[in-house]
C-alpha cells in the first residue's frame, strides 16, 4: 500500500478533486488519512515560502539551497507522521505545482530543479509514494479555460502576475499568450521530471473527462473497493438561495444545475458533495456547508473546514476551524 499519494498536474487539470476523491475512498476503507489541500493557508509545508520568495517568486540565488532543504525537512517530518501514526498522506499539487512551480518563477534553471526533484525522491523512497499525473495535450486551450472558468478569482490578476516572472518578461508576451508562455514550459520539465521520477506512477489524459475510468484505475491500484457517495434524498430546490456569508455580503449562491446541488463561492459552479442530513462538502475543498433548518424552510448556514487561498488572491469568507452561522 502506497502509503504516500502526490497529486500533480497544470491548473485545472482536476489535482484538488482527485486527491479529495483519493482521501475520501481511503477513509473508507478504514484508513487512517490526512488529506493536504494545495492551497491550504496553513499548509504544513508552504511555512517559510514568504521568508524567500515574494509574490513575483524572484529569491536570491544562494537561498535556493537553503530552502531546499528546508523542505525536505518538512517532508521528513511528514515521513515520521506516517510511519509513527499509521497514516496515510495524500497532496495535491506539492511537488509540481507548488515546488517546482516557485524555483521555475524564481528563474532557476532546470537542473537546479531536477536536483530537488532527486533529494525529494531519496528522502522519501522508503514510503513507496504513489505519484499521479493528470496530463493534456491542449495545454494552451486547457489553460485559457482553466482561468476564464475561474473568472471570479481575477484572469487579469493572473495574467499581470504571470508577466512578471522571468522566463516570460523576455518573451514580451502579451494577454493570453502570457498563460501559455508560462504553464507550457513548466509543464514540460514536469513531465521530464515524471518521467524519470522512481516512484510508482499513474498517468492519464484528462482531455476526454472519463474521470470514472481513472477513478476506478487508482482505486485498483491502491487495492481498496470503491464506495459510493451516500445518497441525498433532499428537495435540492429547498437550499437554493443567496446566503450571506460575508457580514453584509451576500456572496455565496446555492443552486441547483443539472440536477445536482451546486455554490458560487470564490469560483463558479462547485458541485456540493452529500455527506449527511443537510452537511455537504464543497468538492475540491476541505470546506463543509451545514444548512440549518426551521421548521420546514431553510434559514442559513454554517460553514467550517480549513482556509484556503491565501496566496492566489481568493478567500473562501469566514471559513474557521470553528463553524460561523451565516444568514440566508
Amino acid at each position: 500500500m502506497n502509503r504516500l499519494i502526490f497529486v500533480e498536474g497544470i491548473p485545472g487539470c482536476g489535482k484538488s478533486t482527485t486527491s479529495q476523491f483519493v482521501a475520501q475512498q481511503l477513509e473508507r476503507n478504514g484508513f487512517n488519512v490526512v488529506w493536504i489541500h494545495e492551497g491550504l493557508e496553513d499548509h504544513p509545508l508552504w511555512e517559510e515560502r514568504d521568508d524567500y520568495f515574494n509574490d513575483d517568486g524572484y529569491v536570491n540565488e544562494e537561498h535556493f539551497d537553503i530552502y531546499t532543504e528546508s523542505l525536505i525537512t518538512k517532508l521528513d517530518k511528514i515521513k515520521k507522521d506516517i510511519f509513527d501514526n499509521n497514516k496515510v498522506y495524500v497532496i495535491d499539487g506539492a511537488i509540481f505545482a507548488g515546488f517546482a512551480n516557485v524555483y521555475y518563477k524564481s528563474d532557476c534553471q532546470p537542473e537546479q530543479t531536477m536536483k530537488y526533484f532527486k533529494k525529494v525522491e531519496s528522502s522519501l523512497s522508503e514510503l513507496k509514494p504513489l505519484l499521479i499525473y493528470l496530463d493534456t495535450a491542449r495545454v494552451r486551450e486547457h489553460t485559457i479555460e482553466t482561468w476564464e472558468g475561474r473568472a471570479m478569482w481575477g484572469k487579469k490578476i493572473v495574467i499581470e502576475s504571470y508577466g512578471k516572472i522571468p522566463h516570460v518578461k523576455r518573451g514580451g508576451y502579451q494577454g493570453n499568450d502570457i498563460l501559455f508562455a508560462y504553464i507550457n514550459p513548466l509543464n514540460e520539465q514536469n513531465r521530464e521530471y515524471f518521467d524519470s521520477c522512481g516512484f510508482d506512477k499513474l498517468c492519464f489524459n484528462i482531455d476526454n473527462r472519463e474521470y470514472g475510468k481513472y477513478h476506478s484505475e487508482i482505486a485498483n491500484f491502491l487495492g481498496i473497493e470503491l464506495v459510493d457517495n451516500p445518497i441525498d434524498n433532499h428537495i435540492l430546490e429547498d437550499f437554493i438561495g443567496w446566503y450571506d456569508n460575508d457580514r453584509d455580503k451576500r456572496n455565496m449562491l446555492v443552486k441547483v444545475l443539472d440536477g445536482n446541488l451546486v455554490c458560487d463561492w470564490g469560483q463558479m459552479n462547485m458541485a456540493l458533495i452529500y455527506v449527511k442530513p443537510y452537511t455537504y462538502n464543497l468538492r475540491s475543498y476541505p470546506i463543509y456547508i451545514e444548512f440549518i433548518k426551521r421548521g420546514n424552510e431553510i434559514v442559513g448556514a454554517k460553514t467550517y473546514g480549513e482556509q484556503c487561498f491565501r496566496r492566489a488572491g481568493c478567500q473562501f469568507a469566514r471559513v474557521e476551524e470553528t463553524k460561523h452561522e451565516i444568514r440566508k
